[in-house]
């Protein structure tokens, strides 16, 4: 496979970004038009689902920077200010939230 240049990886990462607004965004379109409870209900399924995939997806793009200075700046505090690596923090927030609400239902039950 070729490699991709650092422009390419920049749309890629912007892509992903949208697809994964658009992913969080569901939920709360879906309380607007339905009920609360379901799009409680989608929060539980669909953000988790969602930052996993936005998650793994980001790390292995910036991974794959030609520069040095693009990778740091991928993995700075919110990505250097970009709305991909924005939502690379948000989606690392939303793993662990799932991750402690999990360890406190285990140690509860």
């Amino acid at each position: 496979m070729k490699p991709l240049s650092d422009k390419k990886i920049r749309q890629l990462l912007k892509r992903f970004a949208w697809i994964y607004a658009t992913c969080l965004s569901i939920p709360f379109l879906s309380a607007l038009l339905t009920t609360k409870e379901q799009g409680q209900m989608l929060i539980i399924g669909i953000w988790p689902a969602a930052s996993l995939l936005y998650f793994l997806a980001y790390r292995h793009l910036a991974h794959l920077f030609k520069y040095e200075i693009n990778r740091h700046l991928a993995f700075t505090n919110h990505g250097g200010g970009t709305l991909a690596g924005a939502l690379y923090s948000l989606a690392k927030l939303v793993l662990f939230a799932m991750a402690f609400m999990l360890l406190v239902s285990v140690n509860n039950s």
